[in-house]
């Protein structure tokens, strides 16, 4: 089993595109209100969603496994007014059950995990290890905030066996080189897993330069996703599809999930 490790220097550039990462953190903003509240964010990465958490009035806390992301998050978090009682960024393994407590004494009003992060845990072990982290660290009523792709079955049925290759993306690093990403993706229906590859590409002085990463995504469907989070203590609020707030449906991209804790 592969974890995902992305290369901390390319991260911001290569995803900075994306359109979903211009609405997610708008939405949950949106629906947490006015009202300044205690959030821990699982997978925190460089800061992406935690910084303008924090820069709305929330007091947040983000862990991440990679220190590397955490390292970058730490100079921008530097690079603003924001002290560590408003801002503070965790080492910490979201597939130990006790990284409730390395994140700190208090309860938490709301716990999030964005951009499909939790979808790379992908044993069952490590899923439920996760989220009775989550309920651990949450206040009782606390809500829990998921959000993943809703499964793409022609996708997966498309990449079974390795056949599965999307478009090459190109991203541009501040430091001026432009850098190809090359995906292949092979699903495992038995194991519920898609083993995913970047290959990587960019000249460096007149050099080709090449890394490539791999790892292993699984995917939920709706229906084991709220059995899971009951199994973990949690109540399904509400689930919706995209971030116009439309409803979840067969054809949504994304499933994202507001849950009490019990």
């Amino acid at each position: 089993m592969a974890d995902y490790r992305p290369i901390s220097d390319f991260y911001d550039a290569e995803y900075n595109d994306l359109p979903m990462l211009r609405h997610d953190v708008g939405f949950l903003l949106a629906h947490l209100g006015e009202e300044p509240r205690d959030v821990v964010e699982i997978g925190c990465g460089t800061g992406r969603a935690a910084l303008p958490l924090a820069c709305e009035g929330h007091r947040v806390v983000g862990f991440d496994i990679d220190e590397g992301m955490l390292a970058i998050a730490e100079a921008r978090r530097a690079g603003t007014n924001l002290d560590e009682g408003r801002l503070r960024f965790v080492h910490a393994d979201a597939t130990e059950e006790a990284w409730a407590a390395r994140v700190g004494r208090r309860r938490f009003d709301v716990c999030c995990c964005l951009f499909n992060t939790f979808l790379s845990l992908h044993a069952p072990e490590a899923q439920e290890a996760c989220l009775s982290g989550a309920r651990a660290a949450l206040r009782p009523g606390g809500r829990l905030w998921l959000d993943v792709f809703n499964p793409n079955l022609e996708l997966i049925a498309g990449s079974i066996g390795g056949a599965g290759e999307l478009d090459p993306a190109l991203f541009a690093l501040p430091d001026g080189r432009s850098v190809m990403r090359l995906t292949k993706l092979k699903a495992s229906t038995a194991r519920q897993i898609t083993h995913v590859t970047f290959d990587y590409e960019w000249f460096e002085r007149g050099r080709r330069k090449r890394r490539s990463r791999r790892f292993d995504m699984t995917w939920i469907m709706p229906r084991e996703m709220e059995r899971l989070l009951r199994l973990c203590g949690f109540e399904v609020e509400q689930v919706w599809g995209d971030y116009d707030g439309s409803p979840l449906t067969d054809r949504a991209p994304r499933q994202i999930i507001s849950a009490l804790r019990r």
